[in-house]
Formats: C-alpha cells, sequence, structure tokens
C-alpha cells in the first residue's frame, strides 16, 4: 500500500491515473484484500483485478468462500463504482446483480477467452442487469496485434442479441464502450465531443472504410461491419496529436519492434532447456489442476 501511495505521489495526474492491481482473488489473503478495499475507500484509488477467468478458479472460489467470492468481496466493500473487474465469465446471475448494483464494471476480452478456451462471459445478462461494461484485449486480441476496433465488433457480433431482439445498436455499444473504457482507466468525461471536453478521439479514413460507396451506409454501422486499426488515421489525446496517417508522431515505432525482435532472436536459444521441458511440465500442471479442483 506504502509503495502504491508513493508510485502515486510520483506520476499521478490527468494522462496518468495509479492504479491497486490485486492480480486476482485466487493469489491475494483476505488480510490483502482487505487492506486493498481500505486504501481505496480511503484515496479514491481505483482497482483492477481480475475475476472468475476459468473453471479452475469458480471450482477453488466456491471451496474457499462457500458463501459465495463475490458476496465476501461485497462485504468487505472492495465492490464500489472504483473497481474494474476483468473476464467474470463464470459469475453467476446474483454475482453479476451485486456487481451492477456496486457501480463496479467489467472489462470483457473476448479473442484473450477464445484463444485460452476459457469460456464465453454473460456479458449481455450483465447489461440487461444494468452492469457497466468495457472491451479491452488481455494482451492477446484475435490476430495477436492488439486491435480493439476488431475486439469491439467481435463483442458486438457475440452479445448483440438473438434474433430480432437487439442487446444494443452497434452506436450504444460503441458508446457505453468509450465510456465505460474511460471510467477503468480514469479519464474525465464520457468521450462525447462536447464543448469544455477532453480533446480525445481518433478519425477513421472513411473514404477507405467505404470504398464500395454505393448506398449511403450508416458509418458507424460500417465501422462494426467491417472496421480494424487499418482504418484509424489520427489519434488525439488532449489536444496533442500522437498518430498522424496511421504513425505515432514522437517515436519511430517500426525502429522500435526491429530493435526488440532482434534482441528477442538473439536471446532466444538460451530458452532451449526451457522449451524441452516445458511439455512434460505442462502435461503434470494440468494433470494436478483437474485432480485437485475436480474439474473434468
Amino acid at each position: 500500500m506504502e509503495l502504491t501511495d508513493a508510485i502515486a505521489s510520483a506520476i499521478a495526474g490527468p494522462k496518468v491515473d495509479v492504479q491497486l492491481g490485486p492480480a486476482g482473488v485466487q493469489w491475494c489473503s483476505k488480510p490483502l484484500l482487505e487492506a486493498v478495499a481500505e486504501n481505496s475507500a480511503h484515496t479514491g484509488r481505483r482497482i483492477h483485478m481480475h475475476l472468475l477467468e476459468t473453471i479452475y478458479q469458480r471450482a477453488w472460489a466456491d471451496r474457499h468462500f462457500p458463501d459465495g467470492v463475490v458476496r465476501y468481496l461485497r462485504d468487505i466493500g472492495f465492490l464500489s463504482e472504483r473497481l474494474t473487474l476483468a473476464h467474470c465469465i463464470h459469475a453467476r446471475p446474483d454475482e453479476i446483480e451485486m456487481i451492477a448494483a456496486s457501480g463496479a464494471r467489467i472489462v470483457t476480452n473476448f479473442s484473450s477467452n477464445l484463444h485460452l478456451r476459457s469460456g464465453l462471459a454473460p456479458i449481455a445478462a450483465a447489461h440487461r442487469c444494468g452492469c457497466a461494461i468495457a472491451v479491452g484485449v488481455d494482451g492477446l486480441a484475435l490476430d495477436e496485434d492488439d486491435d480493439v476496433l476488431r475486439e469491439m465488433r467481435l463483442v458486438q457480433m457475440m452479445h448483440g442479441g438473438l434474433g430480432f431482439e437487439r442487446t444494443w445498436t452497434a452506436a450504444e455499444f460503441l458508446a457505453l464502450a468509450i465510456a465505460n473504457g474511460r471510467k477503468a482507466t480514469g479519464a474525465p468525461g464520457t468521450g462525447a465531443l462536447i464543448s469544455g471536453a477532453p480533446a480525445d478521439f481518433v478519425t477513421i479514413d472513411l473514404d477507405r472504410l467505404d470504398r464500395d460507396r454505393i448506398m449511403p451506409v450508416d458509418p458507424i454501422e460500417l465501422l462494426f461491419a467491417r472496421g480494424n486499426a487499418s482504418f484509424l488515421r489520427d489519434v488525439v489525446v488532449d489536444g496533442r496529436l500522437i498518430v498522424s496517417e496511421g504513425r505515432c508522431t514522437s517515436v519511430d515505432f517500426p525502429a522500435i519492434e526491429r530493435e526488440l525482435r532482434g534482441i528477442y532472436r538473439a536471446n532466444a536459444r538460451q530458452l532451449s532447456p526451457f522449451q524441452r521441458a516445458w511439455p512434460p511440465l505442462a502435461a503434470s500442471l494440468q494433470g494436478w489442476f483437474e485432480a485437485q479442483l475436480d474439474c473434468r
């Protein structure tokens, strides 16, 4: 707690939000979780934590919190509008309702969950009961490219409704993803382009996006039909141009990538013993989890 306070005192500001980051309930002691809740309430600092991402975490939580892990977090004051929870794939309906009632938000990481076979989060159900939803990639987007535009399209297509019943329109989903994402990161405002709001926005190359140009199409509907990061032209943060014509303005990003790849390739041979040892170790770990948690 003291280290987090010191870091916040040193670097926190309008563009840097220092948050408490207990990785997940299964990796924290109860005194730690209670201390995080107390510190957040005292300082107003936000919390980010993963919750109930896998069937194994669900089984562990049920064993160690027989009255419910989310109920425990609520009772110690951990749940609040300052909290952002990643995943919640295996949260039950009553737990989703507790999260919604607290004002906390859920960040869904759809592609990461697909890659890891973790399951499908009840995002539409959470939205229906008033839970705030945001979108993340958790370091593993569909094409391993951190493309949040494609990620939003995937979430919208998966959770956007059934048949004629829609969970939200494309415009509604875009607005809630932006507004709740800003709350999760501590950014002010809702992301609306209005007088007095932060000048945070991106521009999309509509000529390329609407390359067919056969009839008028709602740009947001078109964005959710075929949009991805390749159509992004400019990024402006608080009035400062960060990306121009698809390229970072302040650093030579391609050169950084080339340098890093060279370093990784030069050192990859040092990992050979680990790579040889990993397959039997992974099989043993899988067997241990299945035996301990009875999640066959």
